[in-house]
């Protein structure tokens, strides 16, 4: 907000310091908003997670899981096999949103007059491109 005070020193037109503003505080609303919805997903992704601990512990055959608005009862293999493809879905979802998220952020301190974050977009390396690089996973490092 600093920033804009300074701008409107410097002589900029009241028109487009309000459209600054308002822009600034539409794209700090999407960024809540996509944050809520990852904790949202996140929460689901838990219980399916539970869930499919829940039908490791269960014992017989078949079982009934809510698909939609029904009930339906279903091999436990195959239940399972729903939860997984749940999570994956759930998974690919918040990492589409983080992506977004980060975007957003930019464009935000952008608006501020904010220099980017540096290393906020850093991805990690996969364990085929450690080997490559004759390093070991961080799960492979023994402390003494």
């Amino acid at each position: 907000m600093e920033n804009l005070l300074l701008s409107l020193e410097g002589g900029k037109d009241m028109k487009k310091i309000l459209n600054e503003i308002g822009a600034a505080e539409e794209i700090a609303e999407d960024i809540m908003g996509d944050r809520g919805l990852v904790v949202e997903l996140d929460k689901r992704r838990n219980a399916l997670r539970e869930a499919s601990r829940a039908l490791e512990r269960d014992s017989s055959g078949k079982v009934w899981i809510l698909n939609g608005p029904f009930f339906v009862k279903m091999k436990k293999q195959s239940a399972k096999e729903v939860l997984l493809r749940d999570q994956q879905n759930i998974s690919n979802e918040v990492d589409t949103i983080r992506n977004g998220l980060k975007e957003k952020v930019n464009k935000l301190r952008d608006i501020e007059n904010q220099p980017s974050l540096k290393g906020f977009d850093l991805k990690p390396l996969h364990r085929r491109e450690l080997s490559v690089l004759g390093t070991t996973p961080r799960s492979q490092v023994y402390f003494n």
